[in-house]
């Protein structure tokens, strides 16, 4: 324990020392350069939490579904057999076709094999 505490001890010092002790070719210290030029420049936080995603190519099935972790989300029937690019966030999913939109989806989450099948991507054999 007391190895830890020594190397804690002497990180610090060293930190200490080339924020404060250590003059620059202007001959000013970091922390000087930080407080006089950068600071002010410092936005707060945003208040929201980012949200996790993942992207990812996805194939059309022939039933017209894309399969994400065991979970099936309909696409418009004409986009059968093609390669998508799916973003996949916590609580919705979004089908792209190139940069378009293709359709989006509450995220399914539970028991597997769940579908999630709108009427109009239904195709004309299947309404």
């Amino acid at each position: 324990m007391d190895d830890v505490g020594g190397v804690e001890h002497g990180r610090r010092w060293r930190a200490h020392e080339i924020n404060e002790q250590i003059r620059r070719v202007d001959g000013t210290t970091r922390s000087q350069h930080f407080t006089l030029e950068e600071a002010q420049l410092l936005q707060p936080l945003l208040s929201e939490r980012f949200e996790s995603v993942e992207c990812k190519q996805l194939k059309i099935g022939r039933k017209y579904h894309v399969t994400d972790d065991y979970q099936h989300y309909s696409v418009p029937y004409k986009l059968t057999g093609t390669i998508l690019k799916v973003r996949l966030a916590a609580v919705k999913i979004t089908v792209f076709d190139g940069e378009a939109v293709a359709c989006g989806h509450p995220r399914k989450h539970g028991r597997k094999g769940q579908y999630s099948t709108m009427a109009g991507h239904l195709g004309p054999a299947s309404k």
